[in-house]
Parts: structure tokens; C-alpha cells; sequence
């Protein structure tokens, strides 16, 4: 691998993804020689080596909120409706989002939630499934 002048052998896995570099921990963290992520700057300093880099904002996360509240018996599923926060530009930039749980969700509430595929702009409110994989009701 080689970033900027720092080149370095590291085992990496290859997603098919739009952006150009996608670095994980295994490779900033490395306990030979970590990486410092100056962001103010937008370097990275890698071996004692300073390589400029991109700074990209995720403007597509948004916060997706229960519009009722809901209790999934055990071991069921249910559709329930969520609203998921808007942003003026949502009018007219791509409005197709996929709508996943945290795993800070799955902790709290014990529900399992499938992606889901939604146009944001079709309605006020999405639908999206919820799994209760226990015996008792969870909400």
C-alpha cells in the first residue's frame, strides 16, 4: 500500500465503493507506527511523513425517530412508521436513503430492524420492519 510517500505491505480487503480511500483502524492504528490525524490541517502524518488528504462531510446521515410509540410482541415482527429528519436540500439532491440501526439501538432496545430502501421525499413518514427475536415483548 502506498499513501502519499509512505509505503507500507499491509493486507487490505477491496469493497466497491464511490470514494476514492477508506482508511480503517488496522491501518491508522498500526502499534509500530499509528497515524495522527490532524484535521485542522487535513494531514495525516504517517511515519514521520506529513500527507496531505480531502476532508468529505457524510451529509447523509440523518436521525430516524418513532412516529408512535410500539411494542413488538415476542418472537414477531412488525411495520412501523418513523420520521427521519429532513434537510432543505433533500428537495432536490437524491432522496433515496437506506435506513439501518445503530448497534447502540440494538443494545437498548433488543430489536432487530432490516435495511430498508426509502424515497424520503414520498411521504411524511417511512416504514420500516422491526424483529423481535425474544420471548417477551419489547419496545
Amino acid at each position: 500500500m502506498q499513501l502519499g510517500p509512505v509505503k507500507r505491505l499491509q493486507e487490505a480487503i477491496v469493497a466497491d465503493i464511490e470514494d476514492d480511500v477508506l482508511l480503517g483502524y488496522d491501518v491508522l492504528g498500526n502499534a509500530e507506527s499509528p497515524a495522527d490525524i490532524i484535521l485542522s490541517r487535513g494531514i495525516i502524518s504517517l511515519d514521520g511523513k506529513e500527507i496531505h488528504c480531502l476532508q468529505k462531510r457524510l451529509g447523509q446521515m440523518r436521525k430516524v425517530t418513532v412516529a408512535d410509540d410500539v411494542l413488538v410482541p415476542g418472537n414477531s415482527e412488525a411495520v412501523i412508521e418513523v420520521y427521519v429528519d429532513r434537510e432543505e436540500a433533500d428537495d432536490g439532491g437524491k432522496p433515496d436513503f437506506i435506513i439501518e440501526a445503530t448497534d447502540m439501538f440494538q443494545e437498548q432496545y433488543g430489536l432487530v430492524l432490516a435495511a430498508t430502501l426509502e424515497n424520503i421525499n414520498s411521504a411524511p413518514t417511512c416504514k420500516v420492519r422491526l424483529m423481535n427475536p425474544f420471548l417477551k415483548k419489547q419496545c
